[in-house]
């Protein structure tokens, strides 16, 4: 058996399945065509009308009602709580295969990024202002702004 793949996964925001190059898109993104083209592409898929409902499904598996992501964590409203011990996270799959896991962006799941089993984790608190990395933290401590 060759190499262990490497794996990159990509989750963004406002982004249409037809917004890319490598499926039609209009705009020019070489350097994700590229990764498209020697790598794995998702043709079906769901998702939900919110970030944190679709990042919480692909991180554990799970449909978010299960694993009690239908509210944003931290901000109330529905009084689901928090994900269940056996809703395992995708790091916890990939780490005992040798596989080392890294968080970028914003987190939108319970707890933090290295609490769920994240080798590193730089998360952007920040993330509605694109120009500064005001309340952002690298592996728990605050950057610098």
């Amino acid at each position: 058996m060759g190499a262990k793949p490497n794996i990159v996964f990509i989750l963004a925001d406002d982004l249409g399945f037809s917004d890319l190059g490598c499926y039609g898109g209009e705009i020019a993104t070489p350097n994700l065509d590229a990764l498209a083209k020697n790598g794995l592409r998702f043709s079906q898929f769901y998702n939900t009308g919110r970030c944190w409902p679709s990042r919480a499904a692909l991180m554990t598996g799970y449909y978010p009602h299960q694993v009690h992501r239908d509210v944003l964590p931290g901000v109330g409203g529905g009084g689901r709580g928090v994900r269940q011990e056996w809703a395992r996270m995708l790091p916890d799959f990939l780490k005992p295969l040798g596989y080392r896991n890294y968080h970028s962006g914003k987190w939108h799941l319970d707890g933090k990024a290295l609490a769920a089993g994240f080798d590193h984790s730089y998360d952007t608190r920040n993330q509605g202002n694109f120009f500064s990395s005001k309340g952002n933290t690298l592996d728990g401590v605050p950057v610098k702004p």
